[in-house]
This record gives C-alpha cells, structure tokens and sequence, in this order.
C-alpha cells in the first residue's frame, strides 16, 4: 500500500508524535514493514530526521524479531539509526555487525568486501555509527522509570525452568539451539511501590 505524506502525518503517525512529543517515549520498536521502498529497520529518514531531528526522540530503537539476513542487513540498520537488534545471538538467525576494533588506528576495520572474511579497511561510519548506538541505549538506560524508582534496590529471585530434548518449554515455540537440561533464571522483585505512588485504602 502507498501513500503520501500528508496522509502520513495527519492520519497514520499522529500517535506516534503524541508518545514521543508529549510523552516523552524513551524507547521505540520498528516494523518489518516499509516506509515506500524502504524497510523500517534501515530508512533513515524515518529514524532520524523524522523521529529524533524533528519530534525530538532521544531513546533507543529495538527491531522486531530478526531472523534471517536476507531480509536487510543488521550493519545497514545500525547505519540508519538502529540501535538493538531483538532476538539476535551467538549462532542464531541474523548475522553480527561487522568490523572489529583496532586501537592502533583509533577506529573499526571491515573486510574490503563480502568476499573477504578479514577487517582491513577503517570505517569511521561503522565507528560512528556503533558509538551513536550506544549512546542511545545507554541514554535510554539511565533514563527509565525503574532506575528512577530503585531498581538497584531491587531483590533478585532465583527461578529455575527445564528443557525438552528438543529445546522447547510446555509452553514455548521449540528452539533447535539449546540445549536440554535446567537453567536459573533472575528477575527481581519490589517490596514496595515506586516513588510516588500509594494504594487506595
């Protein structure tokens, strides 16, 4: 489907502005889907100059899931504006960033070419690109609610959940990836409301 922009602006990310504006939103999530011939992940007029230039956004963008690299590659999102991939890991779907730091040349190398599988050549956009990133995430961190109400206070819990041979939970889509057998999971807990909030008695 095709539109113009004044039916963009007016109609389909009127509440987007609002979150961002007047909300004061810390985080966004991009879609799979396009912006004219571009992916969401990797249009950075979308990204940048619409969301954070002109709407004053300074959080942190997380994709969708991410699970093949044909789709856009995640240097290409990175470059656009992107700061977390969502369900990327060692060995799993989407391919990592590229490039390497080198501390002699004061920046990151990346190979010369998709033939090549050695980082030999700077790339001051990869290291600007990485280092913007990280200030986002970084910003976005400092800036949530739950550091504001003691989070660091927090309690953690310990919760143990088992595996399926087949590296899938009773309730969870199958991972081919994991292995069986039991693993601890952390999540922590409040022994009381953050600041400024009460219950009605």
């Amino acid at each position: 489907m095709w539109c113009n922009e004044q039916a963009i602006r007016e109609i389909y990310i009127r509440p987007y502005e609002y979150s961002v504006k007047y909300g004061h939103a810390n985080g966004a999530m991009s879609g799979m889907n396009r912006v004219g011939d571009s992916c969401c992940y990797t249009n950075f007029a979308m990204l940048n100059a619409l969301l954070r230039d002109e709407w004053g956004f300074q959080g942190a963008y997380v994709t969708d899931t991410l699970f093949n690299s044909s789709y856009h590659t995640f240097d290409m999102t990175v470059r656009a504006g992107q700061d977390i991939p969502l369900g990327v890991r060692p060995g799993g779907y989407a391919e990592p960033l590229s490039g390497e730091w080198n501390a002699e040349q004061n920046t990151v190398l990346i190979p010369a070419d998709e033939e090549s599988e050695e980082n030999t050549v700077p790339s001051y956009t990869q290291w600007f690109a990485v280092r913007m990133a990280a200030q986002h995430i970084l910003y976005t961190i400092a800036n949530n609610g739950d550091i504001h109400n003691g989070m660091t206070e927090a309690a953690f819990t310990d919760m143990t959940v088992t595996l399926n041979e087949d590296g899938s939970l009773k309730t969870s889509v199958a991972n081919p990836d994991a292995t069986a057998g039991a693993y601890t999971v952390k999540y922590y807990t409040r022994d009381e409301l953050p600041k400024g909030l009460k219950l009605d008695t």
